[in-house]
């Protein structure tokens, strides 16, 4: 008992670092392990954020190469809503997709063809994206070059609209590299569609198509 009293006496009297006091060891460790429980948490909140610092920094590097075509392809086959330059609002089912146009079904009978870049809005997309396709795909190589010699070996009855917000109804004549030659059929003109589309023709370039609508009771 006296060994013990001389031993806090001892303790008290000089500096810690002197004489150990027989609770030091462990006041010591438990310091120490409090330390290391602070660094181990430290290292795993830098840990996370370099996390999510990285997911981020893929995130913005992934979404920078997608495309709206990427975007647009995902949608096909969705309702989607679309804003078109020089004609407006556009509501229907999102059917094909080429580079340079796409086909809407507005209520099941009636198709347009839209123009990729007369596009000023889509709303209905998910935040999906799908990749691009092959270079000998055969929605890479239609274009309006294609699509209006089918129009016009078919002898379809159309209606362009244009960028600026007129239109040209008519039958596709002629088909050039990057124009379109449209004979009109004006109702007021009298005669057979021949006849009359002859006196008429207008010549549109495909940077200034919109929209191309089917219109039904062709010649």
């Amino acid at each position: 008992m006296r060994s013990r009293g001389l031993l806090r006496l001892c303790c008290r009297a000089l500096p810690h670092s002197a004489v150990p006091c027989a609770k030091t060891p462990y006041l010591a460790r438990m310091r120490w392990e409090e330390l290391f429980n602070d660094l181990e948490t430290d290292a795993e909140g830098l840990a996370l954020r370099d996390r999510d610092a990285e997911i981020a920094e893929r995130t913005r590097a992934e979404l920078a190469a997608i495309g709206v075509l990427d975007r647009l392809r995902a949608g096909v086959g969705d309702a989607v809503i679309l804003q078109v330059l020089g004609v407006g609002r556009l509501e229907g089912r999102l059917r094909r997709l080429t580079p340079t146009w796409l086909l809407l079904d507005a209520d099941g009978r009636h198709g347009w063809a839209v123009s990729v870049d007369a596009l000023t809005g889509v709303e209905g997309l998910t935040s999906a994206a799908a990749p691009g396709e092959s270079a000998r795909s055969v929605a890479t190589r239609t274009t309006w070059s294609s699509a209006f010699r089918v129009l016009s070996r078919d002898r379809e009855l159309v209606v362009v609209y244009r960028v600026d917000g007129t239109s040209v109804r008519g039958l596709p004549a002629r088909v050039g590299r990057d124009f379109v030659e449209m004979w009109r059929l004006d109702e007021e003109t009298p005669g057979p569609p021949p006849a009359r589309a002859a006196r008429r023709s207008t010549v549109v370039p495909f940077r200034a198509v919109a929209a191309v609508a089917l219109q039904t009771g062709a010649a």
